[in-house]
């Protein structure tokens, strides 16, 4: 039976700029709450989730976390994806009592303790990778991580490549990619033969 009491709200931010749609993790969660309601809900209350998208603009993220937790009144956070929100929002979270669950990038995302992250981030994600080029025999390494999270993210790649006694360069990209076969091709030049791009 399809669900008909009182709805519990729900809400995320997810992030859509020109190149870069980070709004499949909300709609997936869309999805999921919307077979539960048709399903009876969480006893018999269906669930109401608002999904907020923004461009990567802190104002934007604040403006949207506050209207999410104040104005909306929903009782859970879930389902954030962005580059830069959950760094934007993580005190106001804290403040607000307030664990998200979402999928991040930056450093803050995966300090804080009202942040739960579903990903591994660039940082770990990337040290992987490293480690998967270095065990197939790179010679080289190169990563280009987007900009404002490249000093996070690139260091854990450059200990691997010194570890393996093999060079490193970090490529910080400014985004959107407005040309990515460009941006490949000189990243790839970069490597040289043999060499491992991330």
């Amino acid at each position: 039976k399809k669900a008909t009491g009182a709805p519990i709200k729900l809400g995320g931010i997810d992030m859509l700029i020109p190149g870069v749609d980070f709004t499949t993790i909300g709609k997936v969660a869309k999805a999921y709450y919307d077979c539960v309601n048709d399903n009876g809900g969480i006893n018999g209350r269906p669930i109401k989730y608002t999904l907020y998208q923004e461009q990567a603009n802190p104002a934007q993220q604040r403006t949207l976390a506050k209207k999410l937790i104040e104005s909306d009144k929903v009782v859970g956070v879930v389902g954030n994806t962005s580059f830069t929100e959950c760094g934007t929002n993580a005190k106001y979270y804290k403040q607000k009592g307030f664990y998200v669950i979402g999928a991040g990038v930056q450093a803050d995302c995966y300090a804080s303790p009202n942040l739960i992250m579903v990903n591994s981030g660039p940082r770990y994600s990337a040290i992987g990778a490293a480690q998967l080029l270095v065990k197939r025999g790179a010679k080289s390494l190169v990563i280009a991580s987007p900009d404002g999270v490249a000093a996070y993210s690139d260091p854990g790649v450059g200990k691997g490549a010194k570890a393996a006694k093999i060079p490193f360069k970090s490529v910080p990209t400014k985004l959107p990619v407005t040309d990515a076969n460009s941006a490949v091709l000189q990243l790839v030049q970069a490597a040289g033969k043999g060499g491992g791009v991330i």
